[in-house]
C-alpha cells in the first residue's frame, strides 16, 4: 500500500505540479505585469483545467465514473464536430470550398458560441482530437461498434479540417497521424523525435522569425500564402514585448491590446488576438518564467507517457500513445498558431493532460500489483 501511494504522489509531481506552477505564475502576473490586465476573470478556465488534472486520476479508478468520463470524451469529440459543421466562419481561404460549405447549416448565432469560430481556431481544437481518435483505432483501444463510431467521427473531423484550409491544423494533424502509425514498441523514440521537432521549431520562431516564415512558405509548397509573411510580423512583435519585459511579460491576454505601444505594420486597425505561436503566447503573457513552465509541461507529458509505456499494460500504453498523438498534433499547430491557455477551446488541452495523468495512475497501480 505504501508503495502504491508513493507512486501516486510521484505521478502527481509530473503533471499536477507543472500545472500548479503555471496557474501560480498567471495569478502572480495580475500584480506584476507592467500593464493593467483583466484580472482574475481570465484564470477561471485554467483553474478548471487544473482541477481536472487533479481529480480525473481518482475518478478513473472507479468503473462507473470511468464509464461516465468515456462518454464525456465521446460527446466532446462529437460536439467539436458539430461546432465545425455548423459554426465555422467560412471566409477567406476557407471560401475556396464555398460550393460545399454553403450547404452546411448556419448556427453562428447560437448562444453557446456567438459569432461562430474562425477556421484556424476550430482547427486547433480538431488537431487535439482527430489524431487521438485515429490512434485509438490504430492501436485497437476501441473495438466493435465503438471502433466504427470512432472511425466515422475521425473521418468527419478530418474532412472538416481539410475544408477549413488551416495549414497549421492540417500540418499538426498530419504529424499526429504519422506519430500514431509508429508501433507501440518504438513510440519512445518517436516521442523524443517529436520533442526535438518542437524545440527546434519554437527556437527558430523565437530567434529567427522572418527566416522561419520563409522556410515554412517553401516547405508548404505555397510560397505565395501571405499568412506566413504576416506571422513573421506577429512573431517579431512578440519578441519586442519579451525583450522589453523579459521577467514578467506584458500581462495576461495583452498581446491584443497594446497596439499603440507595439504597432504592427499592416495591422494598425486589425485585432491580433495572439502571436500565432504558443510558446510566444506564454512568453508575452508571463515572460521567460512562462517559457520555462511551458517547457516543463511539455517535458512532463513526455516523461509521463514514457512511464506509462514502461510500467503499464499494452492497453495503458496505447491510451497514452493516443493522447500523445493529439497533444503532439496540437503542439505542431502551435508552432504557427495558438489557442491561449485562457481561451474557450483550451479546456480540451487540459482534458488531455488530465486523462494522461489518469492513465499513468492506472498504469502505476498495474505495475505495483503483485503477480
Amino acid at each position: 500500500m505504501h508503495k502504491d501511494r508513493s507512486e501516486t504522489l510521484h505521478y502527481q509531481n509530473r503533471l499536477a505540479f507543472s500545472s500548479i506552477a503555471l496557474l501560480l505564475l498567471y495569478a502572480l502576473s495580475i500584480y506584476t505585469a507592467p500593464f493593467t490586465t483583466r484580472g482574475w476573470i481570465l484564470l477561471y478556465r485554467p483553474a478548471i483545467g487544473l482541477w481536472m488534472v487533479l481529480r480525473f486520476p481518482y475518478w478513473w479508478q472507479e468503473r462507473a465514473a470511468r464509464t461516465c468520463v468515456n462518454w464525456v470524451i465521446a460527446g466532446t469529440a462529437l460536439l467539436v464536430f458539430i461546432m465545425g459543421f455548423t459554426a465555422i466562419q467560412w471566409t477567406g481561404k476557407a471560401a475556396v470550398f464555398a460550393s460545399i460549405t454553403d450547404h452546411f447549416p448556419r448556427w453562428q448565432d447560437f448562444a453557446a458560441w456567438p459569432g461562430g469560430f474562425n477556421p484556424n481556431e476550430w482547427a486547433g481544437a480538431a488537431a487535439w482530437i482527430a489524431p487521438a481518435l485515429f490512434a485509438l483505432i490504430r492501436y485497437r483501444v476501441v473495438t466493435g461498434w465503438r471502433a466504427a463510431g470512432t472511425t466515422i467521427l475521425f473521418a468527419a473531423l478530418t474532412a472538416l479540417l481539410f475544408l477549413s484550409q488551416s495549414l497549421s491544423g492540417i500540418a499538426g494533424a498530419s504529424i499526429g497521424v504519422m506519430f500514431a502509425l509508429v508501433p507501440l514498441s518504438r513510440l519512445r523514440w518517436a516521442m523524443a523525435a517529436g520533442g526535438a521537432l518542437l524545440l527546434i521549431g519554437n527556437l527558430a520562431v523565437l530567434l529567427a522569425p522572418t527566416q522561419s516564415a520563409d522556410v515554412l512558405a517553401a516547405v508548404s509548397g505555397r510560397p505565395s500564402v501571405h499568412s506566413l509573411e504576416h506571422r513573421a510580423v506577429m512573431w517579431e512583435r512578440a519578441n519586442h514585448m519579451l525583450a522589453d519585459h523579459p521577467w514578467t511579460g506584458v500581462g495576461i491576454a495583452l498581446y491584443r491590446s497594446l497596439r499603440a505601444e507595439y504597432p504592427t505594420p499592416g495591422y494598425e486597425h486589425v485585432l491580433l488576438p495572439h502571436p500565432h505561436n504558443e510558446a510566444l503566447q506564454f512568453a508575452t503573457d508571463l515572460g521567460i518564467p512562462g517559457l520555462i513552465v511551458f517547457g516543463w509541461i511539455v517535458l512532463s507529458v513526455g516523461l509521463t507517457a514514457r512511464r506509462v509505456m514502461t510500467t503499464g499494460s499494452r492497453r495503458h500504453g496505447a491510451m497514452a500513445a493516443a493522447l500523445c498523438a493529439g497533444l503532439l498534433s496540437h503542439a505542431v499547430f502551435g508552432l504557427t498558431d495558438a489557442i491561449p491557455i485562457w481561451d474557450r477551446f483550451a479546456i480540451l488541452g487540459w482534458g488531455m493532460l488530465a486523462l494522461l495523468a489518469a492513465v499513468e495512475r492506472a498504469a502505476t497501480a498495474h505495475g505495483s500489483s503483485p503477480d
